[in-house]
């Protein structure tokens, strides 16, 4: 025990306690956020690749390579796995933006949803 507790009512101790959970829950955001513009930004950027080669091997453009047609594919095929992961960042995001609402009225005396 530091002596800032032993001298400090708990009110304001306990202030400190809630300022490391907005804290926490700021860097989980930004973390998912993080998550979220590498998966999307993949998920695009592979979906668009595995189009544009699976075109140009429709229409024939592209030179008579079974690697380049199986690399289409499967650039098509990560595509989905990674705009799941972009919708799982995505609710993680709502209900870090619900908690962070829900610690904001707790720490000003707000009634939150919880309590109604």
């Amino acid at each position: 025990m530091d002596m800032r507790e032993m001298i400090l009512p708990d009110i304001i101790v306990s202030d400190k306690n809630k300022n490391n959970v907005e804290t926490n829950l700021c860097i989980r955001r930004k973390n998912w956020t993080n998550a979220l513009i590498l998966s999307a930004g993949l998920g695009i950027a592979t979906g668009v690749a595995g189009l544009i080669i699976n075109a140009l091997a429709l229409f024939g453009l592209l030179a008579e390579n079974h690697f380049l047609k199986a690399l289409g594919i499967w650039l098509i095929v990560v595509t989905f796995p990674l705009g799941a992961l972009s919708a799982h960042c995505l609710d993680r995001l709502e209900s870090i933006k619900k908690a962070l609402k829900i610690e904001y009225c707790r720490n000003n005396g707000l009634p939150d949803e919880e309590q109604r």
